[in-house]
This record gives structure tokens, C-alpha cells and sequence, in this order.
């Protein structure tokens, strides 16, 4: 991280990057690592920033934008999003090491409360992923003859699968999540 820093103020001496927009960006990205509460989130942040350094194609706003989608998720929403990835890009390791908040947990009646609060979470986090847009729901195809499955508590037509939409890629890309093949 201490290099992605250097880096990003190396870059800002010498392109002299001291326009009002970097600046926002700059207090920004200060801001939320000021309230980071893990090591990975400020790799997040120090990622976004030193990327939106080099790719002069992203412009001001976009930059601002995967700043503040980064801000309104949790680590547990990131580690989520990355374990949506084609499964030929997430690891074993990754998912041995992240297993307690990947693991869903089937509700049943007796249940503890601790389970139930759990799954709760997880859905939420789901959810917030397809509001962001960073995730979509994939859903089974029927046949004319067929009945869709519909989600009991929403009513909506029930999702196969998740599938990590451009926006998602786009932002596991810029906080540099290695997208790699097993």
C-alpha cells in the first residue's frame, strides 16, 4: 500500500495533478480512509486512487462515482461480489479463507436467532449489490408449456443465478481485486 501511495503522489508532482477535481477526489478518497476499518479497505482506496491516476480515460465524475460506490459498501459486500466471478476466477483459498461469510445458512423453525440474523445480512448485501448495479440476477428460461418459479416473499419472478455485471468488473478492477484463473 505504501508504494500505491508513493506512486499516487509521485504521479502528482510530476502530471502536476493539482486541478480542483483531483483535489476533490484527493479529500475524498482522505475521508473514507480516515474511517476505514480494515487493512483491505485502504487497499481498496489506495487502489481506486492510484488507478484513477493512470487511466486518463476515466473522467472526473466516473472517478467520483466508483469512490462513492466504494464508500457505501462494506468488505463483506466486496467479498461477496468477487465470490460472483465465473468460478474459474475465484480461488479455493479465497473461498476457504472468506467461507463464514459466503456460507448461507437454509432458515428453518428452530433456528437460532444468530442464523437468522446471519442470512438476514447476506441477503441484504445482495440486494444492495443488484441496487448498485454491480451485480445482476440471471434467470432460468422456461418453455411455453412451463411455469416460472416465482420468489415467495417478493413475489417476483425467482433468479437462477448472480452474475458480476461491467459496472462490477469495472470497480473489482480499480480497487485491483486479481481476477485470475485457478
Amino acid at each position: 500500500m505504501n508504494y500505491k501511495i508513493k506512486n499516487a503522489e509521485r504521479k502528482i508532482e510530476e502530471h502536476e495533478l493539482k486541478t480542483e477535481e483531483f483535489t476533490n477526489l484527493l479529500e475524498e478518497a482522505l475521508g473514507q480512509a480516515s474511517r476505514a476499518l480494515s487493512k483491505e479497505r485502504l487497499e481498496y482506496i489506495s487502489s481506486l486512487l492510484k488507478n484513477s491516476l493512470t487511466d486518463e480515460e476515466l473522467g472526473h465524475i466516473e472517478e467520483r462515482e466508483s469512490l462513492s460506490i466504494l464508500n457505501e459498501l462494506n468488505d463483506a459486500e466486496i467479498i461477496l461480489l468477487q465470490s460472483c466471478l465465473p468460478i474459474q476466477y475465484v480461488s479455493d483459498e479465497f473461498l476457504e479463507k472468506h467461507k463464514k461469510i459466503l456460507s448461507i445458512t437454509p432458515l428453518y423453525q428452530d433456528c437460532s436467532t444468530s442464523e437468522q440474523d446471519q442470512q438476514a445480512f447476506q441477503k441484504s448485501y445482495k440486494e444492495k449489490l443488484i441496487r448498485l448495479g454491480l451485480l445482476r440476477e440471471i434467470y432460468q428460461r422456461y418453455e411455453q408449456d412451463e411455469l416460472p418459479e416465482f420468489n415467495e416473499e417478493t413475489g417476483r419472478l425467482k433468479a437462477n443465478h448472480y452474475q458480476v455485471s461491467p459496472l462490477g468488473y469495472s470497480l473489482l478492477r480499480i480497487i485491483d481485486i486479481q481476477i485470475k484463473e485457478n
